[in-house]
């Protein structure tokens, strides 16, 4: 290796270094705006209101009681037919459902046909007991 070799070597790697730097300045300048766009892209949607969290209380609890079987039909106890999952959306659904009494005026205790295990007695106990103090002061439907 020459003296004009490692010269010309060194002055092309200063160059590409220049070039490399520019590249990366750009780059950085192209992150930044993606950022400011992504922040607000997150500020417009966290002020967005979604049409349901915007309904009274009292209609969402409508609709939830027309999601049910017709009184005194009984929903099941558990599953997706059962209100219960209505509960499990959000917070605030939670706490509808939970104070709508009319959700939980029917109470089927088991499935026609159906056999039950003692210790699924006393999960249905659990959950039955739930139901009846949810029910308030509504009249019940009980099927056994």
């Amino acid at each position: 290796m020459t003296l004009v070799d490692s010269k010309a070597a060194r002055a092309a790697d200063r160059s590409r270094i220049v070039t490399i730097d520019a590249e990366v300045q750009e780059l950085e300048k192209r992150l930044h705006l993606l950022r400011v766009e992504r922040d607000e892209c997150h500020k417009r949607l966290n002020e967005y209101k979604y049409p349901v969290l915007v309904l009274p209380n009292e209609i969402i609890s409508e609709i939830f009681v027309h999601t049910l079987p017709l009184y005194p039909a009984c929903p099941p106890l558990t599953g997706p037919a059962s209100p219960i999952p209505l509960t499990h959306i959000c917070r605030r659904w939670r706490e509808i459902g939970v104070s709508t009494p009319q959700l939980w005026r029917a109470i089927c205790f088991i499935s026609r046909g159906q056999c039950i295990r003692r210790e699924q007695t006393r999960e249905q106990t659990k959950v039955v007991r739930t139901w009846l103090n949810r029910s308030g002061s509504c009249p019940l439907s009980i099927q056994i």
